[in-house]
């Protein structure tokens, strides 16, 4: 269970990294297109959800500050979802696919987080390590011994 956590942990919280970066990188395209749909202040909101997708990245795979990390993401992807990716006000069928893609994806994406959310409030800190070197609490009789130089990656 510790190895998926971890490698789970490193592609979604890298998955958003990445995209943190190319968002930042590509500023002046990305800055363009929120002016064209009429976003107020359209380079502080780059620079912001940028820095949303990288701070939310680092969060899951640091497992530093998780929930707020999270919720960024969240917020971001809910509110590019409904303001960029807007496919019902495209008019040509191929940008309406496009855009209905990228709508659905950022929907699956927080509606995946919200179930994250809901796993860290149902175990609370249980996901955490103890002195004992064992991942558990939760279900005491699946408690598994954690190599001692990973214990810094769980939550």
């Amino acid at each position: 269970m510790f190895l998926l956590l971890l490698i789970g942990r490193i592609i979604l919280g890298g998955y958003f990294i990445m995209n943190g970066v190319t968002h930042l990188s590509g500023f002046k395209m990305i800055k363009q297109y929120a002016e064209y749909k009429k976003l107020p202040m359209p380079g502080f909101g780059v620079v912001i959800s940028g820095l949303a997708w990288l701070i939310g990245g680092l969060a899951i795979l640091l497992g530093v500050y998780i929930q707020l990390g999270i919720w960024l993401l969240i917020i971001f992807l809910l509110g590019a979802a409904f303001k960029f990716h807007d496919f019902w006000n495209e008019a040509d069928f191929n940008v309406k696919m496009a855009q209905q893609a990228h709508f659905a994806k950022n929907i699956a994406l927080a509606a995946s987080l919200l179930v994250i959310l809901g796993l860290l409030k149902i175990s609370g800190d249980n996901l955490a390590i103890r002195g004992s070197g064992l991942v558990c609490k939760v279900r005491p009789g699946l408690c598994q011994p954690v190599p001692t130089g990973w214990r810094k990656f769980i939550y």
